[in-house]
């Protein structure tokens, strides 16, 4: 099945007796003239979503904040929108609301990529703290042995 006639890609439903039912994301390669299985739909929205993640100006300038010593940053939303604009150069088309939201929505991507977001809110203005997870534990166990 196709939902539109131009998708690129299609849905084969397989069903039988002796067969596992399974459901396959596949695509034609006009080229070769071949049907090519690319996953399940599973995968491929695991696949649509690390996209959407890894893409995200957002993220991208996260990971970039956080790629150099002092494996630290704090400021606000209007701080990182700025940020992104040092990292490449390029006016990006996000707003603050936006970095908020974008950060609430990709904590736990974020969490496994090794960095922390907390936020914490003024009477002004919410502050946010990004920090590399490994670093904090470096820091807190070397601490730990000189106590010893």
């Amino acid at each position: 099945t196709k939902k539109e006639e131009s998708d690129a890609e299609t849905k084969m439903y397989i069903k039988g007796r002796g067969i596992r039912r399974a459901e396959h994301i596949i695509t034609f390669d006009a080229k070769k003239f071949r049907w090519t299985v690319v996953g399940t739909p599973e995968e491929q929205d695991t696949k649509i979503k690390k996209a959407e993640y890894d893409d995200n100006p957002v993220i991208k300038t996260v990971k970039w904040l956080l790629s150099k010593p002092p494996y630290l940053w704090k400021g606000t939303a209007t701080e990182l929108r700025m940020a992104s604009f040092d990292r490449d150069g390029v006016p990006q088309a996000i707003t603050s609301e936006s970095v908020g939201k974008t950060l609430k929505k990709h904590k736990m991507n974020l969490y496994y990529d090794g960095i922390s977001v907390e936020d914490t809110r003024t009477s002004k203005k919410r502050l946010y703290t990004l920090y590399k997870k490994s670093m904090q534990y470096t820091q807190l166990s070397i601490g730990d042995k000189d106590e010893q």
